[in-house]
């Protein structure tokens, strides 16, 4: 079978955990940079109107996309090395958890969908960059074997 269950499971956890774990510290440094406040400071006076400015902010969401993204790499790239096979398929089955999460609220009608583009592109670049982790692994054991 050249599909792993667990290692798919695995990778999807990873890819969902990496990914926020990764927006979150990108959040933090975007924070302490841009507005001189540091993530430590909850007390902050301006705590409130700082999160609210974040809204407009296309610099943080491009770096939330590119930790997005990297997390998806690494879950990718778990899947496939917990499978030792069929590399690129399990890596891309990794994706399964940000497509569950984009998908479900849509289907159950609790998700209010304000840009449908965005949340298609969302889906696409975590499929293609779990691809890739799965894909950078395969080229990983493609070398030793030389």
């Amino acid at each position: 079978m050249p599909i792993s269950l667990w290692a798919v499971l695995a990778g999807g956890l990873i890819n969902l955990v990496a990914g926020k774990v990764l927006g979150l510290a990108a959040l933090f440094l975007w924070l302490s940079m841009a507005q001189g406040v540091a993530p430590s400071d909850a007390a902050h006076p301006r705590q409130a109107e700082l999160l609210l400015s974040l809204r407009g902010q296309p610099g943080l969401a491009a770096l939330q996309w590119a930790m997005g993204a990297l997390g998806s790499v690494l879950g990718g790239f778990a899947a496939a090395t917990l499978a030792r096979r069929e590399e690129v398929l399990n890596g891309t089955l990794a994706a399964w958890a940000i497509l569950f999460l984009g998908v479900m609220p849509v289907l159950r009608g609790t998700g209010a969908i304000e840009h449908p583009v965005q949340l298609l592109a969302q889906l696409a670049v975590s499929l293609g960059f779990c691809a890739l982790g799965g894909w950078l692994r395969a080229q990983q054991l493609e070398r030793r074997v030389i």
